[in-house]
């Protein structure tokens, strides 16, 4: 499986792209099956990750095997809210370039931003492909067995998240406290878990540390529900300086830099957790896995629909004592799915078994 390039060699990348022309953002898109594409785009305050239909992605950046092409990106205002579209407009990209990428499996394809609309020479294109050529091995070098042990590591210390669990049926009581311990595996400084409406518009936060949100307040969600179904992850360097984040009220208290993870339940995204620090530029694609695992903890099993806080515990009750129970975000109420060990599998078991049951939200809690 293809990981996540290194922030510092994202950073040479675009770098050496910028002593070609000037350079806004780079992005790789990779298939990930017949139907679908994975598009990892890195920007001057950040990096993110969405997956989205192959057809949603404008012809030029989808992963194919041609010549290298570059084209003005006036398709922007014909579909603004598209996922690719609102991004590219988000930094002002007035034009795109895209390289193939020979030998790779799966195929992928990079591109490049330019804010400004002239096209790019022939001399340049082929110094940004020379570039592309060159470094996309320094992109996705072989993972050393000190980076694998470390990152085993990090994974490994989300495990100090379960004891202080224990006997906890909402996970807001003891929310400062997590916050706390998770910062062994992620450092931040605030926490914070927001759910989302079901068509996606509004959010809700569901718990914060610190005082970083209000608990319990519906707010617009700014973001179009195409981008929102595509997120993977997102990583922001200064908050302040972000169009829509800056006037979140965790950027108020001091938050500059942030990790945000969705929060999944099946293929529909229900939320998201958001590890904010109050130093600009503290993440790395390294913190992603990690982020994902805490989640996972943070979320406590919490599903928007008794349907399927029903059949996901009917589910796991071959592997444990299940039970159900419900809390209020505003006006709509969560069900949280809670398993206790009753000896018929091990707390790591039961972890497996919950995520392999599509309840990787799922939170295992000993008795």
């Amino acid at each position: 499986m293809l990981g996540l390039p290194s922030r510092e060699a994202l950073t040479a990348f675009m770098q050496a792209v910028h002593e070609v022309a000037p350079l806004h953002s780079v992005g790789f898109v990779r298939s990930l099956d017949d139907a679908r594409v994975s598009m990892l785009i890195a920007h001057p305050n950040g990096v993110s990750e969405h997956g989205l239909p192959r057809s949603d992605v404008p012809t030029i950046l989808r992963p194919i095997l041609e010549e290298a092409r570059q084209e003005e990106t006036r398709w922007i205002g014909a579909n603004p809210d598209g996922v690719v579209e609102w991004l590219l407009a988000l930094g002002s990209v007035r034009r795109v370039a895209s390289f193939n990428i020979p030998n790779r499996e799966p195929v992928m394809r990079a591109w490049t931003g330019f804010t400004s609309p002239d096209p790019l020479t022939y001399e340049q294109m082929r110094a940004i492909e020379a570039v592309v050529q060159k470094r996309i091995g320094l992109l996705w070098p072989p993972v050393s067995p000190e980076d694998a042990n470390e990152q085993l590591r990090r994974l490994e210390e989300t495990a100090h998240l379960l004891p202080p669990l224990l006997h906890v049926l909402d996970v807001r009581e003891i929310f400062d406290r997590l916050s706390v311990i998770a910062r062994r595996a992620l450092p931040h400084d605030l926490l914070i878990l927001r759910v989302f409406n079901d068509d996606l518009t509004s959010l809700t936060t569901y718990a914060s540390s610190g005082g970083g949100a209000t608990v319990g307040v519906a707010m617009p969600q700014h973001y179009p529900i195409a981008l929102t179904r595509s997120w993977q992850f997102d990583i922001v360097d200064d908050l302040s300086v972000h169009p829509i984040e800056r006037q979140q009220a965790a950027v108020a208290k001091g938050a500059r830099s942030a990790l945000r993870i969705p929060i999944w339940f099946g293929d529909r995204v229900i939320g998201g957790a958001g590890f904010l620090s109050f130093e600009p530029a503290k993440y790395k694609t390294t913190d992603v896995a990690i982020g994902r695992r805490l989640a996972d903890y943070v979320a406590v099993g919490t599903f928007a629909s008794a349907a399927d806080s029903s059949r996901q515990a009917r589910e796991l009750s071959a592997y444990g004592r299940v039970q159900v129970e419900t809390a209020k975000a505003g006006a709509q109420t969560f069900y949280s799915v809670n398993l206790y060990p009753d000896g018929r599998a091990t707390i790591d078991e039961m972890l497996k078994q919950a995520w392999a049951h599509g309840a990787g939200d799922a939170m295992t809690v000993r008795d």
